[in-house]
């Protein structure tokens, strides 16, 4: 679903449609600046987790949205990440600050909907919490979150069980 909705697969009927614009190939690119996805296990590249942050911003694309790295070390401590881990290198990380800096990105990216595939998979309790607390509070934000943790789906305003729906996407029970 998420790949259908950044344009990766072209669903085998029907058609989805993003902020009044239903997607394809002529619009795939102005639509996905609308959009932030963090994958289950983040593949952030390497170098330091500071260099893997801001390298979006160094896109022609997110030129204008610079000063938003002034919101890193709010964002850091909001997502209990030391500041200390900006030094460090990526590969050095656990799977759950992983998620967590790539979570950080997103935000920074502005983006007005979020896509979430299993970003609390390698999250602890208190951290998760701290993630959906965010979200929660966020404003100008829509979020569709792929989840198997129904502890997870707790700050979501609708649940939709694609499990019931499956035969959307040719799978059977």
């Amino acid at each position: 679903m998420l790949r259908c909705i950044l344009g990766l697969v072209v669903p085998d009927s029907g058609s989805i449609s993003i902020l009044g614009e239903s997607i394809n190939g002529h619009n795939i690119w102005k639509i996905r600046h609308h959009l932030a996805y963090v994958a289950q296990e983040p593949d952030l590249g390497t170098g330091t987790v500071r260099e893997i942050i801001e390298k979006p911003f160094s896109y022609r694309a997110n030129l204008k949205l610079r000063d938003n790295l002034g919101r890193l070390p709010s964002l850091m401590e909001r997502f209990n990440l030391s500041s200390g881990l900006l030094d460090k290198q990526m590969s050095s990380l656990s799977g759950g600050e992983k998620q967590r800096i790539a979570l950080v990105t997103a935000i920074l990216l502005d983006r007005s909907i979020v896509l979430l595939d299993e970003a609390s998979s390698a999250l602890d309790k208190e951290n998760k919490q701290a993630v959906a607390d965010y979200f929660k509070q966020a404003q100008n934000i829509t979020v569709l979150s792929v989840a198997h943790d129904v502890e997870w789906l707790g700050f979501a305003t609708r649940v939709v069980d694609i499990c019931e729906h499956n035969s959307i996407f040719g799978a059977e029970k």
